[in-house]
């Protein structure tokens, strides 16, 4: 049987303080799970476009930069919480990017996320409330260790 998709983007954000590289994990109030901002594209949005939107939305943060080449997807069974597909099983698609931010300034409207923490790759590693985004933290620490000090390969 096929199950109808739904597909969803946002990033692993890092800010780096002098040698150590920390990483932003929210928590959703809603789903009671620890994780990296993201969400549903609107009509006309590409992933990129939905990222940026999402995280502003979820975090405040604007001063995004994205790593090029640096886009990791990960698919998983869910039960919709949308539309016409609300309560039945889904095939989830949720894509992230990798973004380096400046600010640390983070504001979570309380209402669908609750919490942030800036934190280490292995505090990370132990929050992170599913394997696929272990795995998506454990590819985009190697690319941003890889390509931290090459100027070339960061975007808006």
């Amino acid at each position: 049987m096929v199950l109808p998709k739904e597909f969803s983007s946002g990033a692993v954000i890092f800010n780096q303080k002098g040698e150590r590289i920390e990483y932003l994990l929210i928590y959703s109030g809603r789903n009671h799970v620890w994780g990296f901002p993201k969400g549903h594209g609107e009509p006309g949005e590409d992933e990129k476009t939905t990222a940026l939107r999402e995280i502003e939305e979820e975090t405040g943060l604007t001063d995004l930069q994205f790593l090029r080449e640096a886009r990791f997807e990960i698919s998983y069974p869910a039960i919709s919480k949308r539309g016409s597909l609300k309560g039945k099983r889904i095939e989830k698609h949720a894509v992230y990017f990798v973004c380096r931010s400046d600010s640390r300034e983070v504001h979570v409207d309380n209402d669908e996320i609750t919490a942030f923490r800036w934190v280490s790759r292995d505090e990370a590693l132990a929050q992170l409330s599913f394997s696929g985004l272990q795995d998506v933290l454990r590819k985009a620490d190697a690319k941003i260790r890889k390509f931290l000090n090459n100027t070339s390969v960061w975007t808006k």
